[in-house]
């Protein structure tokens, strides 16, 4: 018997995951969204990718600076 491998649905993923933070959002004041917004960006999962962007960005801008 062959078992079927689902596929990933980003669409699926995409609202499921933006569900969750509305929801997470809807329970805090405007100053908690923007601390729980930044803390998410910097150790959720693309974290260490935007950790990245910002170093190269940084770099970036002091060489043409030079």
């Amino acid at each position: 018997m062959e078992t079927e491998k689902k596929a990933f649905d980003c669409i699926e993923f995409k609202a499921r995951t933006q569900e969750q933070i509305l929801k997470a959002l809807c329970a805090l004041s405007e100053d908690e969204q923007r601390e729980y917004l930044r803390r998410w960006s910097e150790e959720g999962p693309l974290g260490d990718w935007w950790k990245r962007v910002k170093e190269q960005t940084a770099l970036g801008a002091s060489r043409s600076s030079s």
